[in-house]
């Protein structure tokens, strides 16, 4: 009982809370902007929007979708699943205990601010890693998240926003700078929703984590705690769920606007991950209600979750070790006068099943037009790249499949036609052609001369005798 009285007051103020016996009291909230059905549609979906969505596929990273371009976002929620992360790795169990720093709980936005849910700690009280972790991810609750970070850092809050952006680069982040571990916005950390598609994906590898994002409730302290990630329950906003959605975070930057929506999907062994960022804001109005505007993060979501997942299939492009083509080789032995050339790996990639795939274009790029042994097996000698309509699906590297000996019979003829064939050679000839020629001039010369003095000692003798 002493952890019940511990937690009674602490989550008067929480604002997903309810009680076993009073369930049904928020049960009856309910949005009237999207509806239930997740049907797929024939043909791509067509987003009209405007919110920034990226849908990448977990395996290979290929965004399928991208309305973002790019665009600079404010992280919001996306910062908890990187938090989340950091303090798994970090913590030494999740069934450890952690108490609440009054230090922890400063610098983590307003209570009762949209923008910034509590689960209402307060300095003291205690909680395991694993309900501060089902706090963050399940009710995004700044309090829970700051505290866990906290602990695990042993009070060093800056020194964990390094690490969180140490590992941003890690992942493959290219334009992503947290300030703080909660999302709070503060103007200067910043993100793309393309980059925030990468963190979800590493998320999505820490299956503990995800399961836990994928809980529509916990219980602590004898309350029960409802997902503000609307796609896993209906207690709080009818018409949202997606039952085959996987977890992950939902929030928003401002109390009325850039709502972020982030989960999951599989088919076929293959995972997705889906961000909607810079959506519509959640609406609360005054009779308790919750509610959305047209054409919200979850009306996006209906559209796209089922049809990217089912719309995509893989392909294999080139298979590891096979015959691409062939090059010549000089000086071989056994009579060999090539050797082929092979892929190096096996390229998938992730294409739209209805694509005809005879249509992919081949396009082999060579660094050598021919070889001279011996040839080592694995030698690179190009690229094969792999086009669909003008557009580069992959590519891979090029290499011998076979050693090729030198034969030195024909080594020593090579040698002596380079020699012969040679510039030394054509060097050596010009020389000797030179002094032929000087040779035959000189002999001519000569004969010319002597041939020229001699009629002129017979024209002189003449002379004489007359």
């Amino acid at each position: 009982m002493a952890f019940l009285l511990v937690f009674i007051p602490v989550f008067a103020f929480a604002d997903d809370v309810s009680n076993a016996s009073s369930v049904s009291d928020v049960s009856d909230v309910s949005s009237q902007a999207v509806v239930s059905d997740t049907s797929e549609p024939e043909t791509e979906p067509v987003i009209t929007s405007g919110n920034a969505i990226v849908v990448m596929s977990v395996e290979t990273g290929q965004i399928l979708l991208n309305t973002a371009n790019g665009r600079e976002v404010d992280p919001t929620c996306a910062t908890k699943l990187m938090t989340a992360m950091l303090a798994f790795d970090m913590a030494n169990g999740l069934d450890n205990q952690v108490t609440v720093d009054a230090e922890a709980l400063k610098n983590i936005g307003k209570k009762g601010d949209i923008s910034a849910p509590m689960l209402g700690l307060r300095a003291g009280n205690t909680a395991t890693v694993r309900q501060l972790l089902q706090a963050t991810l399940i009710s995004a609750a700044n309090d829970a998240c700051n505290a866990l970070a906290y602990s695990v850092s042993g009070g060093d809050i800056a020194g964990f926003v390094e690490k969180m952006n140490a590992r941003a680069t890690e992942i493959g982040c290219e334009h992503t700078y947290f300030t703080n571990t909660t999302g709070l916005y503060d103007g200067e950390a910043y993100t793309t929703v393309e980059d925030v598609a990468k963190i979800a994906a590493a998320f999505y590898r820490y299956n503990t984590l995800l399961d836990i994002s994928s809980q529509p409730t916990y219980v602590i302290g004898g309350s029960t705690i409802h997902t503000k990630n609307y796609l896993r329950s209906e207690t709080l906003m009818r018409g949202c769920t997606i039952r085959e959605s996987k977890g992950m975070i939902a929030g928003q930057r401002t109390d009325k606007s850039d709502y972020c929506l982030i989960t999951a999907g599989e088919s076929d062994g293959i995972g997705y991950v889906y961000v909607i960022m810079e959506a519509a804001g959640e609406i609360r109005n005054t009779d308790g209600t919750r509610e959305f505007p047209k054409e919200n993060a979850y009306a996006d979501m209906k559209k796209i979750f089922n049809w990217y997942k089912n719309a995509y299939g893989y392909v294999t492009l080139a298979k590891k070790g096979e015959v691409i083509g062939e090059l010549p080789v000089d000086i071989a032995a056994d009579s060999v006068d090539h050797v082929n050339y092979v892929a190096a790996d096996t390229v998938e990639r992730l294409v739209l099943k209805t694509m005809d795939t005879t249509a992919i274009e081949r396009r082999v790029k060579l660094t050598e037009e021919r070889l001279t042994a011996p040839v080592k097996k694995n030698t690179e000698v190009g690229t094969l790249e792999l086009y669909y309509e003008g557009q580069l699906l992959g590519s891979v590297g090029l290499v011998t499949n076979t050693e090729v000996d030198k034969s030195e019979l024909l080594s020593v003829f090579g040698t002596v036609k380079s020699f012969l064939f040679g510039s030394t050679m054509k060097t050596i000839t010009r020389v000797v052609l030179g002094l032929i020629l000087a040779f035959v001039a000189f002999t001519i010369g000569a004969k010319i001369y002597y041939a020229v003095k001699k009629a002129k000692k017979e024209l002189e003798k003449r002379d004489r005798n007359r």
